[in-house]
């Protein structure tokens, strides 16, 4: 179920992404199973892999181990660099690059994907999104929400409108990056540590 970089193990740092009293803050796997036992600020915390997330220091050094191991091809250590979960609902980048500035192009990597979701998956999908995006320095997100009959987009819309955590602001993405199918929204910068 878990490969790649997505694989945690007992003390590995983590950071909760679930909303509610300890969403962002940083905590260390205690337990794995189906489900992760995380402490956070000495309360146990039961999580499943897509409501934690690694700090990009974590990133960096499971990063660094894995291209140093011998007994790996450099063809499977490029493989395991790239590997994203299949479980992960948002492609997450492991390199951390200077936040955004001006244009982004439209990326399987910062695009949500909630054709046929309603709207509160969908609003799960987009929070999951803005947490990596804001691990990863990354400013801009796109939401796939497509034309259909226009409910899901006018929710979504309404939504990134009262927001006041995350949206910077939204705008229906460019033509070239689909037009009105997706909104592009940047983010706000988050004090992620």
């Amino acid at each position: 179920e878990m490969s790649g970089i997505n694989k945690v193990n007992v003390d590995d740092k983590v950071v909760v992404c679930k909303k509610g009293a300890f969403y962002g803050k940083e905590g260390v796997v205690k337990q794995v199973g189906k489900k992760i036992q995380v402490g956070v600020e000495g309360v146990p915390v039961r999580l499943t892999l897509k409501e934690i997330a690694f700090p990009p220091s974590s990133v960096y050094a499971a990063k660094a181990s894995t291209s140093n191991n011998p007994k790996m091809s450099k063809m499977a250590q490029r493989a395991l660099e790239l590997d994203t979960s299949a479980d992960s609902p948002v492609e997450m980048s492991s390199i951390s690059s200077p936040r955004d500035k001006g244009s982004t192009m439209k990326t399987k990597s910062n695009t949500v994907d909630c054709i046929a979701k309603n709207f509160e998956e969908s609003k799960r999908l987009c929070l999951y999104a803005f947490s990596n995006a804001a691990m990863s320095n990354r400013s801009v997100v796109f939401i796939l929400h497509g034309h259909g009959t226009g409910v899901l987009k006018k929710k979504i819309r309404e939504w990134l409108r009262s927001d006041r955590q995350w949206v910077k602001s939204f705008r229906p993405a460019d033509q070239e990056d689909g037009g009105d199918a997706f909104t592009r929204v940047e983010l706000k910068k988050q004090d992620v540590f």
